[in-house]
């Protein structure tokens, strides 16, 4: 059991670590959105979270890259349509969103691999 103290100790911290640095990003996406948020009406909130919870269900399909001449299912055409129907506060909030969520995902998955 005394052996394998290091090797829990390095766990314990290792654990530590990924809990902070997740704590400080979702803190940081948090802010970032609550900022967004509070700059939109009413209608463009509702725009919004129904394309970013259409799209999140999607695989390799972002609908403000798409365009109408892009092969799409029956879901990605109804998450680009509405997309496009989207006011322009809507869109840009949508992008800084989803460039704030992929940098997080991107920055886990490095700090993984480092580890």
């Amino acid at each position: 059991m005394a052996k394998d103290l290091p090797e829990l100790i390095n766990y314990k911290l290792l654990s530590q670590e990924k809990d902070n640095f997740t704590n400080q990003r979702e803190n940081e996406i948090g802010k970032s959105y609550k900022a967004m948020m509070d700059k939109l009406d009413k209608k463009t909130m509702h725009e919004l979270g129904r394309v970013q919870g259409m799209a999140a269900r999607l695989v390799n399909f972002d609908p403000e890259k798409a365009d109408n001449n892009t092969p799409m299912t029956e879901e990605e055409r109804a998450a680009y349509d509405a997309y496009a129907a989207m006011s322009d506060g809507a869109k840009e909030a949508y992008v800084t969103m989803h460039e704030a969520y992929q940098k997080d995902l991107t920055e886990k998955k490095n700090a993984l691999i480092a580890r």
